[in-house]
C-alpha cells in the first residue's frame, strides 16, 4: 500500500485541508508510473470541490475523475480491504471475505476514501478499522436498530461530518427499535419532517443557475414561477434558499445526482439536511440522524427524520431553538412520557 504515515496523519487531523493532500499527490509522483494516477485523482477531486458552474474545465475534469475511478478504484481499495480481511484463523470467515469481498462501499472524495456504506454488522466487524488510515467523514448504516449500543461505543462516530443510520427493515416497526435502543442509550432525540432530494432536484438546481442576461424581466419571472412549483423552494426560508443557490452554482453535487453510485447517498442525504437546518442540528450537538428503511413520504411530500443528539455534546440552547423549525414535528420522549409539540418550559 502506498503511504507516508506522517502525510497520512497529517490529512486525518486536517481533513478540510487541502494543502496536505496535494502534499501527497506530489510524494506519490516521485513513485511508480501507476501511482500517477493517483496523484492525479487527488488533484482532479481537489479541483471539482472548488469549481463553480461558470468554470469551462469542470466537464473535462468529472470525465476523467470518472475515467480513473472505473480503471483503478478496485486496486486503490484493494490494499485496505486487504487490511480488513479476517485472519486464516477463521477460515470460514476468511473464505467468505475472498469470495464475496470484505467491507462496505466506499467513495473517494478529494482523493481519500471519506465515505462509506454499509451494514452497521459489516462496520462494527471491518470497516470500523478503516479509521486512522483514511479520513472518513460520512458514514451510513443500514440496519442499525439493534446495534445502536455498539455503535455509540465506538469513539470514532463522534468526530464525522454525518452519521446516518437506517433502521432494521425485517424487524422494525416504522423505527420502534431504533428509538427504543437511543431513549435505552439515555440520548435526546427530536424528529422532523423534510422534504427529500427527489429525481426533480436537478431540475430545481438548473433553474438556479446564473442568467446570461439579468436584465430579461420576462424569463426572470418565468423562472421564479418555475422555481415555485418546487416546495422545498416555495416553502423555503431565506436562508435555505440561499443554501439552495450555493448548491447550483458547485458541478460536482449536479454530478452526485447523475452518477448513481451507491456512495452518492451518503452525501445527498448530509446535503439534504443541510439545506433545511444548514449548521443548527451539529450546533445542538447532533450525533446521528436517523431514518426508515423505505423512507416514505406523507401526504405532503414530506419524509421522517429523527436526530439523535449526544448527551455530552448536547447545546441546550440550541437543541430549543430547533423547536421553531418550520419542520420540527415533536421531542421523541421516552415511552413512559406523552410526546411534544413544543419545547419544555
Amino acid at each position: 500500500m502506498n503511504q507516508r504515515p506522517e502525510l497520512i496523519k497529517e490529512i486525518i487531523a486536517n481533513p478540510a485541508e487541502d494543502a496536505p493532500r496535494l502534499a501527497y499527490a506530489n510524494w506519490l509522483e516521485t513513485l511508480d508510473h501507476e501511482s500517477h494516477y493517483r496523484a492525479e485523482l487527488i488533484r482532479i477531486q481537489i479541483q471539482l470541490d472548488r469549481a463553480q458552474y461558470q468554470d469551462e474545465n469542470w466537464p473535462e475534469w468529472i470525465h476523467r475523475e470518472t475515467e480513473l475511478l472505473k480503471n483503478y478504484q478496485n486496486q486503490w481499495e484493494r490494499p485496505f480491504r486487504n487490511q480488513i480481511r479476517p485472519s486464516l484463523r477463521s477460515p470460514a470467515e476468511w473464505l467468505k471475505s475472498h469470495l464475496f469481498g470484505t467491507g462496505g462501499s466506499w467513495g473517494f472524495r478529494r482523493g481519500f476514501i471519506e465515505q462509506i456504506l454499509t451494514t452497521a454488522a459489516t462496520y462494527l466487524q471491518a470497516d470500523c478499522q478503516l479509521f486512522g488510515c483514511t479520513p472518513i467523514q460520512q458514514v451510513l448504516l443500514n440496519h442499525s436498530s439493534l446495534a445502536l449500543s455498539y455503535l455509540r461505543e465506538d469513539n470514532n462516530l463522534n468526530q464525522l461530518q454525518s452519521l446516518h443510520l437506517i433502521s432494521d427493515v425485517e424487524f422494525d416497526d416504522d423505527m420502534a427499535f431504533l428509538i427504543q435502543s437511543a431513549h435505552q442509550l439515555g440520548l435526546p432525540m427530536l424528529e422532523f419532517r423534510i422534504p427529500r432530494l427527489d429525481t426533480r432536484f436537478g431540475e430545481l438546481l438548473a433553474l438556479l443557475q446564473p442568467m446570461d442576461d439579468s436584465s430579461d424581466s420576462g424569463k426572470a419571472l418565468e423562472i421564479e414561477a418555475q422555481l415555485n412549483e418546487f416546495s422545498m423552494w416555495a416553502e423555503g426560508t431565506d436562508e435555505e434558499r440561499n443554501r439552495l443557490e450555493q448548491i447550483a452554482t458547485r458541478p460536482r453535487i449536479l454530478h452526485l445526482l447523475d452518477e448513481g453510485s451507491p456512495t452518492s447517498e451518503v452525501e445527498l442525504l448530509y446535503l439534504n439536511e443541510w439545506i433545511c437546518f444548514g449548521n443548527q442540528l451539529k450546533e445542538a450537538g447532533l450525533w446521528a440522524m436517523a431514518k426508515s428503511y423505505h423512507d416514505l413520504e406523507n401526504q405532503d411530500g414530506n419524509c421522517r427524520r429523527i436526530a439523535i443528539f449526544s448527551p455530552e455534546k448536547l447545546n441546550p440552547k440550541s437543541f430549543k431553538s430547533l423547536f421553531q423549525s418550520s419542520y420540527f414535528h415533536h421531542e421523541v420522549l421516552p415511552p413512559t412520557s406523552s410526546p411534544s409539540s413544543s419545547p419544555p418550559s
